[in-house]
C-alpha cells in the first residue's frame, strides 16, 4: 500500500505541466535522479525515456533534445547518468552509462528497471527510449 501512494503522489508530481520536477530514485543507496517534463496525467498519452551522452547530464540533454516539443501529450524523463569508466573517459570522472550487463554492478539497468515500474505506474501504455548505446542494453535485460 505504501508503494501504491509513492507511485501515486510521484507520477502525480512528475506530471506537472510547463517546467521540470527532478524525481529522486534510492537504489543500492545511491540517490538517482531524473528530470521529468510532461503534461497533467488526464492528457498525458505515454512516457518516453531520452539518456543523455558520456559526459553530459539530464538538464543539458533536456536543452538539447527538445522531445517534449515534438510529443506534447508525453511524460519525457532525462535519467542522470553516474561518474562511469568508457574508452573517452578512462578514469571515470563524467556521468554516463554502463555498456554492457554486469559493468558497475548492473547499477544503470536496475534504475531502468526502476524508471520502466514508474513509468508502467503512472501510465500503463507502451513507453519508448532513446539514447546513445544504452536502449539495447535496456531491451536485452530489462524490458520484460
Amino acid at each position: 500500500m505504501k508503494r501504491v501512494a509513492w507511485l501515486v503522489f510521484a507520477c502525480a508530481t512528475a506530471a506537472t505541466a510547463g517546467g521540470p520536477s527532478t524525481i529522486h530514485w534510492r537504489i543500492d543507496g545511491v540517490d538517482r535522479q531524473a528530470l521529468v517534463f510532461g503534461p497533467s496525467i488526464v492528457r498525458a498519452s505515454a512516457p518516453a525515456r531520452l539518456f543523455h551522452g558520456h559526459g553530459g547530464n539530464a538538464r543539458a540533454a533536456a536543452q538539447r533534445i527538445h522531445f517534449r516539443d515534438e510529443w506534447p501529450e508525453a511524460i519525457v524523463v532525462y535519467p542522470q547518468g553516474l561518474p562511469t569508466a568508457s574508452p573517452i573517459d578512462p578514469g571515470g570522472r563524467l556521468p554516463g552509462w554502463q555498456r554492457q550487463a554486469g559493468e558497475n554492478a548492473d547499477r544503470d539497468l536496475r534504475l531502468q528497471k526502476v524508471a520502466l515500474d514508474f513509468s508502467d505506474e503512472c501510465l500503463p501504455f507502451r513507453s519508448a527510449s532513446s539514447d546513445h548505446s544504452l536502449t539495447q542494453l535496456i531491451r536485452t535485460h530489462v524490458i520484460r
